[in-house]
């Protein structure tokens, strides 16, 4: 980019010189020369300054003789370096000889500085410098300032492999005004609590541990005037809902569907406007029985909100006995454990693998249940199997996540929506309130 800009200087400066011909009277106002406005022929040749804090190269990086003089037309320029590698030149990097002139007549070397880190949804930062005074990480940062990077809640770990069991990482900025590689944490699915110790399988004592059921989400529609609750749906990815096809249906109007995380309440009033997402994009085809939703901001996690680890194709599971979060008979959050059996069924010529899973008690399920998560618990995390996509009386129906048609869709589309995000919104994983 520097280059260019030098080449653009000369290629002006050329295209003077051309209009103006060898005309010896000619005038013309020059914008690149702040001191001469009057053209003279022939013009003054440069010879190369000699700098204690830089030094200059032709464009090709070669050494040039400071004893020559060299053309002054406005076609000759020049690279500027500074002697030290921890600094950059200032005001640029090139210089132009007009006329017996340099343009820009002057250059600092500076010290070279890292770039600004701003917290993102997963990773948070602090920064001190060499005297050990915090500083503010979203600004340049000088050689020596610590950066201290920290993932945002217990549901997050580094990314790194080799920082499994490690909650703090700390990374400095150099002479050469890059960081040294900075770590990141990503989510992690399923976690059941912070400790993942004391755990039994598909026993009560499973579900004391659940935090708040964090895998939930409850998407209202705005009806008659109001906002009612349409169905639940189970939090698969950062910025992704699954829930059941039927829950949507064939159309969406812009600002007219919402999902709402964390503690379950049946009235959309009784959430706090910070747990309730707008829904900005859907997935879904009629050939299959269930429906994504991408949320306008990335989900943000905490105890009560979280990812559930998905039942993937390659990953065997026998589902005999399952959860799902629904509604108490008071109104509250309540989960209800399942007795399923496989069967088969097509949809528009694809057949599925259905979950016909009779509840344990006498729990009655509405239709505002449908699109609720079927959950198992495997090695202390939640991995979701199924879908509610229908009812056969009283008795709730699930896809199969882990069947493979339904596993590689999901998939896929998962993959569709990280790229849509990406294209459409790239600053999608700064921290709320961390960038303006």
């Amino acid at each position: 980019m520097i280059l260019d800009a030098c080449y653009f200087t000369v290629i002006n400066i050329v295209l003077l010189s051309s209009f103006l011909g060898d005309a010896a009277d000619s005038e013309v106002i020059i914008s690149t020369s702040p001191s001469k406005n009057q053209m003279s022929i022939p013009r003054k040749a440069c010879e190369i300054p000699v700098s204690s804090d830089y030094y200059y190269l032709s464009l090709e990086g070669n050494t040039l003789d400071t004893k020559r003089c060299y053309d002054g037309s406005g076609k000759f320029a020049v690279r500027v370096v500074c002697f030290e590698d921890s600094k950059m030149i200032r005001p640029d990097n090139f210089a132009v000889c007009f006329d017996g002139q340099w343009y820009p007549s002057k250059h600092t070397c500076v010290q070279k500085t890292c770039a600004p880190v701003y917290d993102i949804y997963s990773s948070l930062h602090t920064c001190t410098n060499r005297k050990g005074v915090e500083v503010n990480c979203r600004l340049p940062a000088e050689p020596g300032t610590k950066i201290t990077i920290r993932c945002a809640h217990w549901r997050y770990k580094f990314s790194n492999n080799n920082y499994n069991n490690i909650t703090v990482v700390e990374r400095f900025c150099q002479k050469s005004g890059k960081w040294q590689p900075l770590e990141v944490c990503a989510s992690v699915c399923g976690l059941i609590s912070n400790n993942d110790t004391s755990f039994e399988e598909n026993g009560d004592s499973s579900l004391k541990q659940v935090n708040k059921y964090f895998w939930n989400a409850v998407i209202f529609g705005y009806r008659d005037g109001g906002w009612k609750q349409l169905c639940f749906g189970t939090v698969i990815t950062d910025f992704l809902v699954l829930t059941a096809y039927d829950c949507i249906g064939e159309s969406i109007e812009n600002g007219t569907v919402k999902v709402a995380f964390g503690k379950y309440f049946k009235n959309y009033s009784d959430y706090d406007q910070d747990q309730v997402y707008n829904v900005l994009n859907v997935g879904r085809t009629p050939l299959f029985p269930i429906i994504m939703l991408a949320v306008a901001e990335y989900i943000e996690h905490s105890n009560e909100v979280g990812i559930v680890c998905l039942h993937k194709p390659d990953y065997i599971i026998d589902v005999e006995v399952g959860h799902i979060v629904t509604r108490g008979k008071d109104g509250s959050q309540s989960v209800v454990t399942l007795q399923c059996k496989p069967s088969k069924r097509e949809i528009e010529e694809n057949t599925f693998i259905f979950l016909r899973c009779p509840p344990t008690n006498n729990h009655t399920f509405g239709p505002d249940e449908l699109g609720g998560g079927l959950v198992v618990f495997r090695e202390s995390r939640a991995i979701l199997t199924g879908v509610l996509v229908q009812f056969d009386g009283r008795i709730p129906i699930f896809v199969k996540i882990g069947e493979p048609q339904i596993g590689y869709y999901i998939l896929r589309h998962i993959k569709k929506f990280e790229e849509w995000r990406k294209k459409n919104d790239k600053y999608w994983f700064i921290r709320r309130g961390d960038y303006n």
